[in-house]
């Protein structure tokens, strides 16, 4: 549950950067399926960028982590 909860949150702090920075909304799916080159697009901070990328990062590795199996979510 932590996993979803922290995943939700880099995804919803990485659509506020984008909207505040750039103007334009992005919805969860394409959020998911950024790459650097288009954080660079998106971005023309660096820090921004690198920020961006930490996100992507951090969305990635949550989708990445196995499905717990249904003996250890009833617990």
């Amino acid at each position: 549950m932590l996993f979803v909860r922290q995943r939700t949150a880099h995804i919803l702090s990485l659509q506020s950067m984008v909207c505040r920075c750039s103007g334009q909304r992005i919805s969860v799916n394409p959020i998911t399926q950024l790459t650097s080159a288009d954080t660079a697009a998106i971005f023309s901070d660096s820090q921004l960028g690198f920020t961006a990328r930490c996100h992507m990062e951090t969305i990635g590795l949550a989708y990445a982590l196995p499905q717990p199996t249904s003996a250890i979510s009833a617990f």
